[in-house]
């Protein structure tokens, strides 16, 4: 994946209360200006992390390069600049999560719902009804994996009638990190149910594994997912890296799924969130890059257990 060459991304403004909403420009957009990304940040506190920790008030970016940091006089730019008045915020150089699994972040099955930062159920629902309103009609609806139950306030996982009232009208997954297991709504019941997974009058999964079994409502949703919802996921990952500052992701890699072809030896296992076949991981995220849509940076490590050279996925 080609390194993009400009350092829009480099800054991400904090708001008073320390909400961070991430800057990127699409080189494509319309307009005459279209594919200019110069910008210049002003009426800001901005931290250049120099070796004096200077804080200043302006920068300005040229073809990709700070061309002044600080306020100066007569200043030359380019027409198609884009000037932002920060009003005060706050703007930190762009961060580096050096080990993530970034990619299965943005393949995640459904319209993706963060809980990290939920700490009771009702914030839970709160959150669930918010992503609806970013979704089409009826859309699934999913939160897999980055929360427990244990930052949840009631210590325990939403009940199905919970769950129905922030999701009346959408199927619905959720399933924490650690003990709890995945719990689905009244349509997410009836979803499972089509495709042959057991589901409990609670709304709990009994599938591979016993009951809270994630495996078998995994391979269910990734019946359904499409090569442009991957894509859309993909977007949907780098809006939200972005968002809080974070503008490199240095993805580690992945399991192995089991039936994939010329695996041979590699180790492999049943469905899970972070489980894929190594021949089409990464496509999303190229199709992306060669449409030239990614806002974040990205690089990728490509994971093999096997010694010999001759076995596939080594050579690809």
């Amino acid at each position: 994946m080609r390194i993009r060459k400009h350092l829009i991304t480099t800054a991400a403004l904090v708001g008073s209360a320390l909400a961070v909403q991430g800057m990127a420009f699409a080189q494509n957009s319309a307009g005459p200006c279209g594919w200019s990304r110069d910008l210049k940040l002003r009426n800001g506190k901005i931290l250049t992390m120099d070796a004096k920790n200077s804080i200043v008030s302006e920068v300005t970016i040229q073809d990709g390069h700070f061309t002044n940091v600080g306020k100066v006089a007569n200043e030359k730019l380019n027409p198609c600049t884009k000037i932002i008045d920060l009003h005060g915020r706050t703007v930190v150089p762009g961060l580096i999560d050096t080990h993530n699994n970034f990619i299965s972040l943005g393949l995640r099955p459904g319209y993706d719902v963060r809980l990290e930062t939920a700490f009771s159920i009702s914030e839970i629902q709160t959150k669930i009804k918010s992503r609806i309103k970013t979704a089409p009609a009826g859309a699934l609806i999913t939160a897999t994996a980055g929360w427990s139950v244990q930052q949840l306030a009631e210590k325990r996982m939403p009940t199905m009638a919970e769950l129905d009232a922030a999701a009346p009208n959408n199927p619905l997954f959720i399933s924490p990190t650690g003990p709890g297991g995945g719990l689905t709504n009244t349509l997410g019941k009836e979803f499972f149910e089509s495709k042959g997974v057991k589901v409990s009058s609670e709304g709990t999964l009994v599938g591979a594994g016993g009951p809270g079994g994630n495996s078998d409502a995994i391979a269910a949703l990734r019946s359904v997912q499409t090569f442009e919802d991957e894509k859309r996921g993909a977007i949907d990952a780098e809006t939200y890296s972005v968002s809080l500052g974070l503008t490199t992701n240095v993805d580690q890699g992945f399991n192995f799924l089991a039936g994939t072809p010329d695996l041979q030896d590699s180790q492999a296992g049943g469905p899970g969130i972070e489980t894929f076949s190594p021949w089409t991981f990464y496509d999303a995220f190229l199709a992306l890059n060669r449409e030239d849509k990614l806002t974040a940076r990205l690089r990728i490590f490509h994971y093999a257990v096997d010694k010999d050279m001759s076995i596939p996925i080594i050579k690809e």
